[in-house]
């Protein structure tokens, strides 16, 4: 969802996607800063804050990474892209951005590390020869059985087409 803040007003307005990834009752187009850093996990609070307290006019965008617990004690891991206008003096005017819910994401890439090496051992070990290939049919997988098949080392396939490995 995209976000803006006037740190005047302490006002945040949003788009319509962020009452889902927030998970907050009312109208989410509209809140306040206070409210939001509210949500932010008592553990990443201060770091998050840290970040926007160390943007300056030379240093005026952040990327950054933290948990949110949601209007129902879920937890959700958001990625935050921002960028923040100045006055003259150098006092923060406005911060705007862009923040994405990664808790699917990351789950699933947590859940793949788990199952990776399972995999790769089977892949490996089965006497079934199995490579796997990109959109331009280029190894990027090759078990070992297939390649004693082609007479060829594993690593002397990969980024190659079968035409170019196989004589």
């Amino acid at each position: 969802f995209a976000f803006a803040w006037d740190p005047a007003s302490d006002a945040v307005h949003r788009s319509r996607s962020s009452g889902a990834v927030l998970g907050r009752d009312g109208d989410p187009t509209r809140d306040t800063g206070q409210g939001f850093f509210a949500g932010i996990h008592e553990d990443d609070r201060e770091a998050f804050v840290g970040i926007l307290r160390a943007l300056g006019p030379e240093r005026p965008s952040y990327a950054t990474r933290y948990r949110y617990v949601r209007g129902d004690g879920s937890v959700a891991l958001l990625e935050e892209r921002g960028d923040a206008t100045f006055r003259p003096d150098g006092s923060l005017e406005r911060l705007t951005g862009v923040t994405l819910d990664v808790t699917e994401r990351e789950e699933l890439r947590a859940r793949l590390q788990v199952r990776e090496p399972v995999l790769a051992t089977l892949v490996e070990e089965t006497p079934i020869g199995i490579a796997i290939f990109d959109r331009d049919l280029r190894f990027q997988l090759i078990n070992a059985s297939l390649a004693a098949i082609n007479g060829i080392p594993p690593a002397e396939h990969l980024g190659r087409t079968p035409a170019e490995v196989v004589p």
